[in-house]
């Protein structure tokens, strides 16, 4: 992976606190998770520095697009002189899932991305979040 984005992911809202917080949001900017400096992002990768975010929490909002850039080897030692023949591609992956309500808060969201030369996989993981219920808030 040489490249990960979010497309209009939001970053800022509006929250009015009630029985049911109602979230209002502002536009959408393109956020990277993960952009290379000519390092691939590996299930070896061991300096998670690299990573713009290891935990990313987001307010509640439509599901949006992972924007993708990978490569992979296509054929070891197949090119001019022995060198490896490399094919990068960039995909649009949108990160929708079954009854799909949006990214709803106290939800934790986990993808797990699958990447393979005829195709790539997302399957959504949603867990509840854990809740904690105080009486003592003070709202100014």
């Amino acid at each position: 992976i040489l490249d990960l984005t979010f497309a209009d992911l939001v970053q800022t809202g509006n929250v009015v606190l009630g029985k049911n917080a109602k979230w209002t949001t502002t536009t959408g900017t393109s956020f990277d998770a993960y952009t290379g400096d000519g390092t691939a992002l590996t299930t070896e990768l061991v300096d998670y520095t690299q990573l713009s975010y290891k935990d990313l929490v987001v307010i509640p909002q439509t599901t949006k697009t992972l924007h993708i850039k990978y490569s992979y080897v296509s054929q070891k030692g197949g090119g001019a002189n022995g060198a490896d023949i490399v094919i990068e591609e960039e995909k649009d992956i949108p990160l929708t899932y079954t009854n799909d309500k949006g990214w709803e808060a106290g939800v934790h969201y986990t993808y797990n991305l699958t990447i393979g030369p005829s195709e790539i996989l997302i399957e959504p993981v949603l867990t509840d979040g854990t809740t904690e219920v105080s009486t003592d808030i003070t709202v100014q």
